[in-house]
């Protein structure tokens, strides 16, 4: 199975940890990764081309700052190849350690009713899921609002770690920007409800580790607007794909 992970990156010059990147795609010949650069006004760029030198690590610039849900939207359209198997997206500050990227992919390879593999920070006896107080708050007041979007539970759709089978269902989804820059993964899993893969070829993974990073680019005012953004997104699903 060929994979393709999408990383999203907007000023990350000081926190990409490049050895971590390289150590996962050499552990791992099925695995490549594919570096977004989002418009960064920083060293990020340079950084990217400069970790291109390997052969299964490449990276799409693009001209403007366009958010987080274009970046990633742009990525999976672009590593969606047709010897490529699965696409995925995790964050640029590795909060999903490698270890957990190669569980959530064992489990979507080896899984062949299931289109859709996501981890999940889910605190469970055992796991090492560390969030700050305020984050974790406004993601539960976010989950249950994105359970009445879906119109499926869901515990937590903005981990940052999804999967996702390389389908033409797949590539509807992709074909239109996501409403907001940073619910859109709401809006993904709706779209892929429309086409019948969510909930029905879907499984939510609950993570064994996962660490709440400093530097985030997504404050508290941004995540309490992307919750009134979810009424936008309602809409819009409810029109899907017959618009596009």
């Amino acid at each position: 199975m060929n994979v393709v992970i999408v990383v999203p990156c907007y000023n990350e010059a000081e926190r990409l940890d490049h050895d971590e990147f390289r150590g996962l795609v050499e552990r791992n010949e099925s695995i490549s990764l594919l570096f977004v650069d989002d418009g960064s006004s920083d060293a990020t760029a340079a950084l990217l081309a400069s970790l291109s030198d390997h052969p299964r690590m490449s990276a799409l610039f693009l001209p403007v700052n366009g958010g987080k849900a274009e970046a990633v939207r742009q990525g999976l359209i672009a590593a969606g190849g047709h010897d490529v198997d699965w696409v995925g997206y995790v964050d640029a500050d590795l909060a999903t350690p490698p270890a957990e990227i190669e569980r959530l992919i064992d489990i979507a390879t080896s899984s062949p009713g299931l289109d859709c593999v996501f981890g999940s920070r889910i605190r469970l006896c055992g796991s090492d899921v560390s969030r700050h107080l305020s984050r974790h708050l406004a993601g539960r007041i976010f989950a249950t609002l994105a359970d009445f979007v879906l119109g499926a539970h869901v515990y937590d759709t903005q981990a940052g770690a999804k999967f996702l089978r390389n389908t033409p269902e797949l590539h509807l989804c992709l074909r239109t920007p996501f409403a907001d820059r940073w619910s859109f993964d709401v809006e993904l899993l709706g779209r892929l409800g429309r086409v019948g893969v969510f909930p029905q070829r879907a499984s939510e993974i609950p993570m064994r580790v996962w660490v709440d990073r400093d530097g985030s680019k997504v404050s508290l005012l941004a995540g309490i607007r992307s919750m009134w953004s979810l009424a936008k997104v309602r809409r819009r699903l409810q029109r899907f794909p017959a618009e596009i």
